[in-house]
């Protein structure tokens, strides 16, 4: 039994959220590694990640899937990015789409 790449299952109504959500971490990750950004840059990077993840997380559920599948997809956004760097963006971002897929709406 093989089992399909969920990035690959996702509706075209899911992948316009998907490369929102793409921006929003890849933004989020330069604020993760040490820089010179304000820090209200910074925090509006980080909200704008969260936002882009909870849509997405709640878009990937609208679609069927089901929780663990979205939390793996959203993780899948940062993949090849080392742990290190990363680390408090990948756990953010876990806590985000579970609380997403959960939310009422």
């Amino acid at each position: 039994m093989t089992f399909a790449d969920p990035i690959e299952q996702e509706s075209t109504t899911i992948l316009p959220r998907r490369h929102r959500a793409q921006e929003a971490v890849a933004r989020a990750i330069e604020v993760a590694t040490p820089n010179a950004l304000p820090r209200f840059e910074r925090g509006a990077r980080w909200a704008a990640c969260r936002e882009a993840v909870a849509s997405y997380a709640k878009s990937l559920r609208d679609d069927g899937m089901p929780p663990a599948t979205v939390v793996a997809t959203v993780k899948a956004l940062i993949r090849g990015v080392p742990a290190r760097s990363v680390g408090a963006l990948r756990e953010a971002m876990t806590q985000w789409s579970i609380n997403a897929y959960y939310q009422a709406d």
